[in-house]
């Protein structure tokens, strides 16, 4: 799976700013390598041109995203004016445009957060100019608000363990997908549907397509039954993240169907 990470405002826009952690554009632009470090555990995972502000370069230039799977803006909120902190934050929040069918990873998203502490805001709804356009690209998308930049509490909260932040962030996503690490390619047992992708007499032809999967991140398995060698990702725990997992290995171009793992 293709991971792309875009940094928001920039290129002489700062965004909100705080007076005590700074602006907008350079706090996300600190989240983003340690995001993709993390993630990278699971995902090939690109950060795309810090220098551009996207929300500008898009009102006027196409780019092609169509290589990615997957793309998070990065942003922080504003409008808690809660500079010198109350003892509570004003939380995270994700957007995603009026065209995706699935919020499963981002909602996964927002309560591995409020578990880090932050209030979660929940997923909301909005044609956001830069999510829209990877989305009409056929790419899902989403823009994290990653707290409030003018709430101290939670811009001390994620600065102060700024690694820890950026892990569970990047593990949260990894799950919603169904993303094995690299380096452990288990499957969870107790799953209950799999997801088989296709059936064949030749090993070789099976293994063609396993192959293929493994290089898109999905750990996968081939299980000889009946003379044919049948190619499964998974087992999932639940029906929408193998949904998800489906959907994004039908964009590779990977014929598939979901079942129940007997």
């Amino acid at each position: 799976m293709k991971i792309g990470i875009i940094c928001g405002h920039g290129n002489g826009d700062p965004g909100a700013v705080s007076p005590t952690f700074g602006s907008e554009a350079d706090f996300v632009r600190k989240l983003a390598p340690l995001i993709k470090k993390y993630l990278s555990e699971y995902a090939e995972v690109n950060i795309l041109d810090t220098s551009i502000n996207w929300y500008s370069y898009l009102q006027s230039n196409y780019f092609d995203f169509s290589e990615y799977d997957y793309i998070i803006e990065l942003h922080g909120n504003a409008g808690a004016k809660d500079h010198g902190g109350n003892g509570k934050t004003t939380g995270i929040e994700i957007w995603v445009t009026s065209l995706e069918q699935a919020i499963t990873v981002e909602q996964n998203i927002c309560k591995a957060i409020e578990q880090f502490g932050l209030l979660n805001r929940g997923v909301k709804v909005c044609d956001f100019l830069v999510i829209t356009a990877i989305k009409k690209q056929g790419v899902s998308s989403c823009l994290i608000e990653n707290g409030f930049i003018d709430d101290f509490d939670d811009m001390k909260l994620i600065s102060d363990n700024i690694e820890e932040y950026c892990k569970i962030l990047a593990r949260s996503i990894s799950e919603g997908f169904g993303l094995k690490n690299k380096e452990d390619s288990s499957a969870d047992e107790n799953g209950k549907y799999v997801i088989q992708c296709g059936a064949f007499k030749e090993y070789a032809n099976a293994k063609r397509i396993s192959d293929k999967i493994n290089s898109i991140g999905y750990s996968n398995c081939i299980s000889k039954i009946n003379d044919y060698h049948k190619v499964y990702v998974g087992p999932f725990k639940n029906y929408e993240t193998a949904s998800e997992v489906s959907a994004n290995l039908n964009k590779n171009k990977i014929d598939n169907y979901v079942l129940l793992n007997n």
